[in-house]
């Protein structure tokens, strides 16, 4: 899909039973995936594609930190070393699909996601009450 091309198939509400199947056709490859890499080939190159995603490890020790009540600043280092990877993750994912989506829906999805770490850390703020 290009900038150019309309995001809808048809004009003035004209439907080909041509585009219908053409649609159809590419939901069914969609879900095959056919022509991309497997999940686990996904998976692996998500997870160990960079050193960040080391601290992936801080994940499951903030929720104890958490849970178990311990020092508050034992809970902040172990979320804020967490949110990293997080972060990046979630960039990669938008970029990953702003490559099928195309340049203006890519951009949209990284300037909604790219504020999510804000988001996140303000609304736990607030929750807060700070």
């Amino acid at each position: 899909m290009s900038e150019r091309q309309p995001l809808l198939g048809h004009v003035n509400g004209a439907h080909s039973h041509h585009n219908r199947e053409g649609s159809f056709a590419k939901f069914k490859a969609l879900l095959l995936a056919r022509g991309q890499p497997s999940y686990l080939s996904s998976f692996k190159w998500f997870l160990f594609d960079s050193w960040w995603n080391i601290l992936l490890a801080f994940i499951p020790l903030s929720f104890i930190a958490h849970h178990l009540n311990w020092d508050a600043a034992y809970r902040f280092s172990f979320s804020f070393f967490a949110i990293m990877p997080l972060a990046r993750l979630l960039g990669e994912a938008t970029d990953q699909l702003s490559i099928e989506l195309g340049e203006t829906l890519g951009a949209l999805l990284n300037a909604s996601f790219g504020n999510a770490v804000e988001i996140i850390v303000g609304v736990a703020a607030l929750m807060q009450g700070e």
